[in-house]
């Protein structure tokens, strides 16, 4: 680990999030259904993470997840970041059900299990999940190789992992939220700005 991230290795073992989903990438939609087009549906509502139930407080387990994060490495932050609450296959083409999330509940909600376990119960693993929207781009040169990364090891996650330029659309970015904004970020304008 880097300086700005010091743990021992109790508190590096706690602030990993559990083997799964946030180890691999899924194949969502593929180059057929991407051609038919990509319609986004933002309701920052309809589309965020469900609670437990009413007589649990998930953020007691997500404030517990980043505080041993913030304790591991100071440098992380809170800020809005898009959830991406399901895609389907419509029409020819593809739509993309998107909401709002935080990347502390992101940073919280892999660490939590029992999140995961309730929502798989339902039907759903994702259901309970931040599922914080990131955008990664395969980059080839000239000379037909494929370009890699090395992430910061002062970030939340996968640190110091190597893989395509890639980031988070920022809802920041996307002004007044309107569906022409929201879906110029997380089409175009954070993938244009990772690879530049």
């Amino acid at each position: 680990m880097s300086s700005l991230c010091k743990a021992t290795k109790a508190e590096a073992a706690a602030a990993r999030p559990p083997p799964g989903p946030t180890d691999a990438y899924e194949i969502l939609a593929g180059p057929e259904e991407l051609r038919g087009g990509v319609t986004v549906d933002f309701d920052a509502a309809k589309h965020a993470r469900a609670r437990l139930d009413a007589f649990v407080d998930d953020d007691v387990f997500i404030d517990q997840a980043w505080l041993v994060k913030k304790k591991i490495c100071p440098l992380v932050f809170d800020g809005k970041k898009f959830r991406l609450a399901g895609v389907e296959k419509a029409g020819g083409g593809v739509v993309l059900r998107v909401g709002l999330t935080t990347y502390r509940e992101y940073v919280g909600t892999q660490h939590v299990e029992r999140l995961r376990k309730t929502g798989a119960r339902k039907g759903d693993a994702t259901l309970h999940l931040s599922c914080a929207l990131g955008c990664e781009a395969v980059l080839v040169t000239s000379d037909a190789k494929i370009a890699l990364l090395r992430r910061s090891t002062s970030v939340a996650a996968a640190a110091g992992r190597y893989n395509g330029p890639s980031g988070h659309p920022e809802p920041r970015n996307a002004g007044d939220l309107s569906p022409a904004a929201v879906r110029a970020e997380l089409l175009s304008d954070a993938i244009l700005t990772e690879v530049s």
